[in-house]
């Protein structure tokens, strides 16, 4: 497929999560991804995150693989990584990397800044008492 192809299937997946549509994400992922993201990823975002969003920013494509930059956004009304809800807008800025096949997403793997997101809920995290030993002492693991 062509990558302007490619690209406008990673334009309609981010559509369709926007959407909370299923049926379009059954269509553009693969069935392992599908599933993934009806049992773990949808519920997550929208339960957690209410009126979660994703924004492209920016979006490049080469051959079978996708990079698209996103702004997402929403109000934190659930419990995540241990932090209960604070009620509290937030806007984090990611990126997806995917890979596509047969005209569907075969692989999708994210990178987000979660500090920033932690910070603008208004928390502060402690790392565990051995992780906190181990950066005195100069370990790293």
């Amino acid at each position: 497929m062509s990558t302007e192809t490619n690209e406008t299937i990673v334009k309609r997946f981010i559509e369709a999560a926007n959407a909370r549509d299923v049926a379009r994400l059954n269509e553009i992922l693969t069935p392992e991804l599908a599933h993934r993201w009806r049992q773990s990823v949808l519920p997550w975002l929208h339960g957690t995150f209410a009126g979660h969003t994703m924004m492209i920013k920016s979006i490049i494509g080469c051959n079978d693989n996708v990079v698209v930059r996103i702004t997402t956004s929403g109000l934190h009304t659930g419990e995540w990584h241990g932090i209960p809800a604070t009620n509290k807008p937030w806007a984090n800025d990611g990126v997806y990397f995917m890979r596509i096949a047969g005209g569907r997403i075969v692989e999708l793997e994210s990178l987000f800044n979660e500090l920033d997101h932690v910070r603008q809920l208004g928390v502060t995290l402690t790392p565990p008492e051995r992780a906190r030993e181990k950066a005195g002492n100069g370990e790293m693991f």
